[in-house]
């Protein structure tokens, strides 16, 4: 009785079982096998993802549901996937991540920006959040496109200075 194995995990088979190719499986065993039989493996970890088991895929590979998650923050994906240098990552990640290896940080609250990231201005020689781009003399948020002075690398309205 011990000396009949599962052909994938080796565990002993009692109760129901299955055979694939001459060999005899527990049933989730036969899915793994027969998974690994069609290619049908994780890119990130190499496991095989058993037939019948969702998987996301990105760039015509596939996943496991908990391996594709965000290389920054390791959270799964609920939206859109973002890809720099053959890893994927949130939006908010990877503005992060750009941030820091551009080594820039808004004057207005010290965070890392990166030039590229939605909202971020390049003014006074430095990238602000437009949301942090303010006069130096009255502290009200420059409107979109508005005309402002510069003064010791920091911005102004005319009438502040």
């Amino acid at each position: 009785r011990g000396c009949f194995r599962c052909g994938e995990c080796e565990q002993p088979l009692d109760g129901e079982f299955f055979i694939h190719h001459g060999a005899a499986f527990h049933e989730a065993c036969a899915d793994v096998a027969q998974a690994r039989e069609q290619g049908r493996t994780c890119a990130a970890c190499r496991l095989p993802i058993p037939m019948g088991e969702g998987c996301p895929t990105f760039r015509g590979k596939l996943f496991h549901e908990a391996c594709f998650v965000c290389e920054r923050c390791r959270r799964p994906f609920s939206g859109d996937v973002f890809e720099h240098e053959h890893m994927v990552y949130h939006e908010e990640c990877l503005n992060q991540v750009e941030a820091e290896a551009f080594g820039h940080r808004c004057p207005g609250c010290q965070a890392a920006i990166s030039p590229y990231q939605k909202g971020a201005l390049h003014a006074c020689d430095r990238y602000w959040h437009a949301t942090c781009f303010k006069c130096a003399g009255c502290g009200r948020v420059f409107e979109p496109a508005a005309r402002f002075y510069k003064d010791d690398d920091m911005p102004y309205h005319e009438d502040c200075l």
